[in-house]
């Protein structure tokens, strides 16, 4: 799905963060080569359909692009929150 909004708008903004006065804007071309290299990198890893990735993150663009880069490998994000206690990371990783 990003791959299909990537090539349609290019240029267009994918993601807008605030960073105190100013914005950064990444483009669709932009977050979909970061995907796509990422999800190679997790291949390349090993990774592999099916597999589940544990992605510990504060809530940032990254964590989105990562998320994405997992689903492109066709593994299943296990989101960890950068706020969940030792205990709680413990028992989502079962």
């Amino acid at each position: 799905m990003l791959a299909a909004a990537a090539e349609a708008y290019g240029d267009g903004p994918a993601l807008r963060i605030a960073r105190g006065e100013t914005s950064v804007v990444t483009s669709y071309a932009s977050m979909g080569e970061r995907v796509r290299n990422i999800a190679a990198g997790l291949v390349a890893a090993g990774i592999e359909p099916g597999d589940r990735v544990a992605l510990f993150s504060p809530n940032c663009p990254e964590w989105t692009i990562a998320d994405h880069a997992i689903l492109a490998a066709g593994a299943i994000t296990v989101p960890i929150y950068a706020t969940s206690t030792p205990a709680q990371a413990r028992h989502i990783l079962g």
